[in-house]
């Protein structure tokens, strides 16, 4: 069974650098993905990691369901990984032929077979590679991968310096390697609409991670979904973002909602209630005024009487105090009122004392005039 190309997880980098993280890749057999992404995103050191050039960080990388040991070359090629480089890595001393001989195997195909497929090969067949033109190079440089029977195929800027008529015509022939030889192709350019153009499936690689993934035809239609996508703007973020921004709409109608029925409930429950409540205030307000009208009567009474008595007699002050006590019904004036009691009695003595000191005082003047005279 041939799954293609599966990665998990995967990171990688150069040095203390990490590039990318947490990156999760599937290409099924027979299909182009190509990979997007601004300078510097990490897509060559992607490549080179599938390849087993560089050791992955972290993840897992599959071929047809078997895994492949992290940062061996000769292991990933065995499984079926072959790159193409972007500097193409051609013996420019060796032909045409004898770079194909190189790399091909004993079970695979002939060199001349490659001819099918670059037909244009054959007038440059016994040419050194070095004298070859861009174009040409390009064409054993795929001619080499593709001797090896590939089943994924890692092609690292197919365009670069080749005019756009012949990057066409190798675009159109990596096509037709993707169908007709089975393998998954991962093709990174920076030619977008010529690569969209012939991919099944697009990513963008950016700031460490792939921030959009799509069919090729649909980003091709939106343009400007790319073109965030390369500013950086991850799309299932903003996605997410926008589900929390109408979860948080939704809640103030909830509460609304909530709002309205308390309000509902409060002014159809408490109507009986205070009904009630203000009926038993009626009834205390009534008693309260019964017993506490007669209160002032009594104590006002009792104050007219004591009035006349002799302010000298300080008993007879205490006395309207102990007339009003029964009629009382609150017990802190009675509390209030015995406690005067005594203040009264203490002004009193300290009247009559006053009044003794007084005349003790004149009886001493007069006996001391009379002993002088």
């Amino acid at each position: 069974m041939t799954t293609g190309l599966l990665c998990a997880g995967l990171a990688g980098g150069h040095g203390p650098s990490e590039v990318f993280r947490d990156l999760d890749l599937t290409v099924e057999p027979g299909t182009v993905l190509t990979l997007l992404g601004p300078n510097g995103a990490g897509k060559t050191t992607l490549l080179l990691t599938l390849a087993g050039v560089l050791p992955a960080r972290a993840g897992t990388i599959e071929v047809d369901g078997v895994r492949l040991p992290s940062g061996r070359p000769h292991s990933a090629n065995r499984a079926g990984v072959v790159l193409v480089p972007d500097n193409r890595a051609l013996f420019t001393s060796l032909t045409v032929e004898d770079n194909l001989r190189a790399a091909a195997r004993r079970d695979g195909p002939k060199p001349r077979a490659m001819l099918e497929t670059f037909p244009d090969l054959e007038k440059r067949w016994d040419v050194p590679a070095g004298a070859l033109s861009g174009g040409e190079q390009q064409m054993v440089v795929m001619a080499r991968a593709l001797i090896q029977k590939p089943k994924v195929l890692l092609v690292d800027e197919l365009s670069m310096g080749l005019a756009p008529l012949i990057v066409q015509s190798l675009f159109r022939t990596l096509r037709q390697v993707a169908e007709e030889y089975g393998c998954a192709v991962v093709l990174v350019e920076q030619h977008v609409r010529m690569a969209l153009g012939m991919a099944d499936q697009a990513a963008v690689l950016n700031r460490g991670g792939i921030v959009l993934w799509g069919a090729a035809a649909e980003l091709a239609a939106d343009p400007q979904r790319i073109e965030a996508a390369y500013f950086g703007v991850r799309e299932s973020v903003d996605k997410a973002e926008s589900v929390a921004v109408a979860v948080d709409k939704t809640e103030p109608e909830s509460v609304a909602v909530d709002k309205s029925e308390s309000e509902s409930v409060d002014k159809t429950e408490p109507e009986p209630v205070d009904k009630a409540e203000s009926e038993s205030v009626a009834v205390d307000k009534s008693e309260s005024v019964a017993v506490d009208k007669p209160e002032p009567v009594a104590v006002a009474v009792a104050v007219d009487e004591a009035e006349p008595v002799d302010e000298a007699e300080p008993v007879d002050e205490a006395e309207p105090v102990d007339e009003a006590e029964p009629v009382a019904v609150d017990e802190a004036e009675a509390v209030d009122k015995a406690e005067s009691e005594p203040v009264a009695v203490d002004r009193a003595e300290s009247e009559s004392v006053d009044r003794a000191e007084v005349t003790t005082e004149r009886e001493a003047g007069a006996t001391a005039s009379a002993a002088s005279s």
